[in-house]
Order: structure tokens, then C-alpha cells, then sequence
């Protein structure tokens, strides 16, 4: 997250232009403006693997905050404010 936020702050401060994926629309906030490139990159598809059989809350949390950003980068516009 660090590399995202140097990213962030180097175009805030006119450092030049970034490219980031639409998930870190939510942490730059409304600091620097989101373009969306046209037509959009190739996706990347990604699962993980947990232990069967064992819950753990902040696993749980985890996956959840990827399913949420799962959706924002299938729906981007949704998500911006």
C-alpha cells in the first residue's frame, strides 16, 4: 500500500501522471482525478486458498474487503463519488 500511496502523492503534488488500478479510487479519495482508460486493461482473475474446517474472524474480514474490492473493479462507476 505504501508504493500506492507515494503514487498518490506524487501526482497530488504535480510530480507527473500515474497508472493504478480503480481499487485505489477509495484511498486517494479526492485528492487526484481517476480517468478510466478506454477500452479497459485485461483482467487479472485470482482466488485463494483457506484451511478447511477453520473459521477465523480476521481471515473472514480480510476475504470480505476483497470481495468488496472485487466488486468496485467490476463496477467502477458504481463506486466512485
Amino acid at each position: 500500500m505504501d508504493g500506492a500511496v507515494s503514487l498518490i502523492a506524487a501526482v497530488e503534488s504535480g510530480q507527473g501522471i500515474g497508472f493504478a488500478p480503480t481499487t485505489l479510487m477509495r484511498v486517494a479519495g479526492g485528492r487526484v482525478k481517476f480517468v478510466t482508460l478506454s477500452p479497459a486493461a485485461p483482467s487479472l482473475h485470482l482466488g485463494y486458498l483457506v484451511r478447511r474446517g477453520r473459521k477465523n474472524h480476521t481471515l473472514e474480514t480480510f476475504l470480505e474487503a476483497l470481495r468488496s474490492i472485487s466488486r468496485e473493479a467490476d463496477h467502477p462507476s458504481k463506486y466512485r463519488g
